[in-house]
């Protein structure tokens, strides 16, 4: 298992969405707190189903960066998915 940060922000009563720094254009949404590692999970198998690994940098390295910088300073928490890459053919 490794696991990946997600910027994880929320506006007003919106539902919670996240990106991943590492992962350009992987993002997910979840109207619920409760429905987060699932949406995640979902949103990382579907951005690996047609590429390569991809290595997950370390937070220090991802607190510099300025996406991350302007997330947090908009209101945003970095958090840290756990994944299990899913095998191919896996329901």
């Amino acid at each position: 298992m490794r696991y990946f940060t997600a910027i994880l922000h929320q506006e007003g009563d919106s539902a919670y969405g996240l990106s991943f720094p590492d992962l350009p254009g992987c993002f997910a949404a979840a109207d619920d707190w409760e429905e987060i590692p699932a949406a995640a999970a979902e949103a990382l198998d579907l951005w690996f189903e047609d590429r390569p690994d991809a290595p997950s940098s370390p937070l220090h390295a991802l607190r510099k960066t300025p996406e991350v910088i302007e997330a947090l300073a908009a209101g945003g928490v970095l958090i840290l998915i756990p994944y299990a890459r899913r095998l191919s053919g896996a329901v």
